[in-house]
């Protein structure tokens, strides 16, 4: 028996002409309207969850990214909870 798989959504940030910025989006849903193949977007996401125009380009069109994008955190808030209130 398999099991059953959700379907992985990312947010798009960009000015592409088919994608709406800040909208949800599946792998299939972004493949389909841009032609980046499957595996590249998730070669070039690498379990982000937030998709560029850089990572929509087409193969060999610029350089890889050498800075990969980090998780979120709220390193600003943490270090304020950290303080004494007195």
């Amino acid at each position: 028996m398999s099991s059953p798989t959700t379907a992985v959504k990312v947010t798009y940030t960009g000015k592409h002409p088919d994608l709406i910025d800040g909208k949800l989006y599946t792998f299939k849903e972004i493949t389909d309207l841009t032609g980046v193949t499957d595996n590249l977007l998730r070669y070039r996401l690498d379990g982000s969850n937030t998709c560029t125009d850089f990572e929509l380009r087409k193969s060999g069109e610029t350089k890889t990214n050498k800075s990969r994008k980090k998780a979120h955190t709220m390193t600003c808030s943490q270090k304020w909870l950290k303080k004494s209130l007195v």
